[in-house]
């Protein structure tokens, strides 16, 4: 059930709510991942935008290392996140989970102290692209929707 404080719908979508990864980062990283997979069910290419922001702000003084324990718990979300993003689906969720799924790889790097941000930022921009060509009624994105086909007989996520 929809309960716009505990369980938005935008973030129910997902196998684990993105509140399971943002706990655990800096306000900067959390803000930035809360945005990207929140932006195709509810801000779009705003979101986006925002991710951006957060990811600048990141990357002028970044985060300290996570512990272990908030490491492993990371990984865990980040795990049934990927899994759940490579589901088969339409053009639309495929480029979308794709982008999703590449900012995601960029992140579990950017924790192990690679300095992906610029990684991250990229994929956040392509986010955007097919954010915008979707909201422009691109037809390459006609009759698509933005969740795997087992998802798709269930209840629009933009509640």
């Amino acid at each position: 059930m929809h309960d716009p404080v505990h369980r938005p719908a935008r973030y129910t979508v997902y196998p684990v709510e993105p509140i399971d990864i943002t706990r655990h980062l800096g306000f900067c990283l959390g803000n930035a991942v809360k945005y990207v997979l929140r932006a195709p069910y509810k801000g779009g290419e705003e979101d986006c935008r925002k991710a951006l922001q957060y990811l600048k702000w990141e990357g002028e003084i970044r985060q300290p290392p996570v512990s272990l324990q908030a490491y492993n718990r990371i990984s865990e979300a980040l795990e049934a996140l990927q899994e759940y993003l490579v589901s088969e689906g339409d053009a639309l969720w495929d480029d979308i989970s794709g982008a999703q799924s590449d900012f995601l790889t960029a992140l579990d790097a950017y924790l192990h102290q690679d300095s992906s941000v610029c990684r991250m930022e990229e994929h956040v921009e392509e986010l955007a692209r097919i954010l915008a060509l979707c909201d422009m009624h691109d037809p390459v994105y006609a009759n698509c929707n933005h969740v795997p086909m087992e998802r798709s007989s269930r209840t629009d996520p933009q509640g």
